[in-house]
């Protein structure tokens, strides 16, 4: 459990610097930043899920008591 909660926080580490990298991307009108800004925000995306996954399966495992 412990070692998923260690995970956790480094997500929400990771999400600090993805926001930042949003914010300086917004500043910029140009079709690169764009497309970069939509990528991150897509990896953003992606990242909240599995993080919702591992904190649903990974500190809540099913009546068996498994991880994965």
């Amino acid at each position: 459990m412990t070692l998923v909660n260690s995970l956790i926080l480094d997500v929400g580490a990771l999400q600090g610097l993805i926001d930042a990298a949003l914010a300086r991307l917004a500043i910029n009108d140009d079709h690169d930043s764009q497309m970069r800004s939509k990528a991150i925000q897509a990896f953003r995306e992606a990242l909240l899920e599995a993080t919702t996954r591992l904190r649903q399966e990974g500190l809540h495992p099913d009546a068996q008591g498994t991880l994965w």
